[in-house]
């Protein structure tokens, strides 16, 4: 029997745990410690946003300064009728960033 035979006949949890080495070599080689988009920064603030404030919407900054709220710190913010999100284009990625960082931290 040929070696590749033997790894294909392994044990699921054989592969599992080829799995894991494989995508923690992944992690420390690409150092996911920062954003690569814009799109990804403001995901990663909704994010944040949700577990310290527990909502969606996002208080207007400094709104005496700046009534029209003219200036704002994520300008690709999504606008709606009850105000504005950080990222609310595909609600599920906030999300599954909050859990992911709630379970693995920052690195998450």
């Amino acid at each position: 029997m040929s070696r590749a035979a033997r790894l294909w006949e392994a044990s699921l949890w054989a592969h599992a745990v080829g799995l894991l080495i494989a995508l923690l070599a992944l992690l420390w080689a690409t150092n996911p410690s920062m954003a690569y988009t814009s799109d990804e920064g403001a995901a990663i603030l909704q994010a944040r946003h949700l577990e310290v404030e527990g909502r969606w919407i996002v208080d207007p900054v400094l709104p005496e300064v700046d009534p029209e709220q003219r200036a704002q710190p994520v300008p690709n913010a999504s606008q709606g009728p009850e105000g504005r999100a950080y990222f609310a284009k595909r609600p599920l990625y906030p999300l599954v960033l909050l859990a992911a960082g709630r379970v693995f931290g920052d690195v998450g």
